[in-house]
């Protein structure tokens, strides 16, 4: 029992910190969960997929691709703990004038391991970035329905940049993928911060 007093005082002894404070009425706020890449984590489709990542030093994914021919896929593939829902993808980026179109998937690759067949893939949401916003933050929004199943699937951004037929971007820097991140929560976890609001 002197163990449990003296860990029960020494865990309300430490005071409110400020991200405490802000946390007050959010009480699912510390399920959250944020998992992230910079753009150069991309893992192109093909090797026709021209790129550079050193225009300013920030790590982004820059469409090098300046005439047509070569591939415009990129992929972000990734996994997620079970049990995990997941509330959606956010894209931030740059997209000058005379810059191709993106077009921004979230996909699931299942199988089953009983049947070894090729993966079944399923576009979970997609959203799409046109015409020349300048710097630009995109958002997948995903149904609270969707919770990774480690054993048979795997999760994927795909970013495709215009068609093959055409430039992706008069010159460096134009186009470019500079991060994601993923958000999902845990349904249930003992210590929310409504357990900390008890003490």
């Amino acid at each position: 029992m002197a163990t449990v007093a003296l860990a029960l005082a020494a865990f309300t002894g430490t005071g409110l910190r400020a991200d405490d404070i802000e946390l007050r009425g959010t009480p699912a706020y510390n399920n959250m969960d944020y998992v992230g890449w910079v753009g150069t984590a991309a893992d192109p489709s093909a090797h026709t997929a021209a790129y550079i990542s050193n225009f300013d030093n920030s790590s982004s994914y820059d469409c090098a691709n300046g005439g047509p021919g070569g591939s415009r896929l990129i992929r972000y593939p990734f996994m997620l703990p079970d049990l995990r829902q997941i509330h959606f993808v956010r894209i931030w980026g740059q997209k000058a004038d005379l810059t191709a179109d993106l077009d921004i998937r979230l996909r699931r690759s299942c199988t089953n391991f009983l049947h070894p067949v090729p993966p079944v893939m399923t576009t979970i949401g997609t959203t799409s970035v046109a015409e020349a916003p300048g710097y630009f933050s995109a958002l997948i929004g995903v149904d609270s329905t969707e919770m990774p199943d480690n054993a048979l699937c795997r999760y994927v951004v795909e970013v495709e940049m215009g068609s093959a037929a055409s430039a992706c971007a008069a010159y460096p820097g134009a186009l470019r993928i500079m991060k994601i991140r993923v958000q999902s929560s845990l349904t249930d976890r003992i210590f929310r911060s409504a357990f900390r609001e008890a003490f």
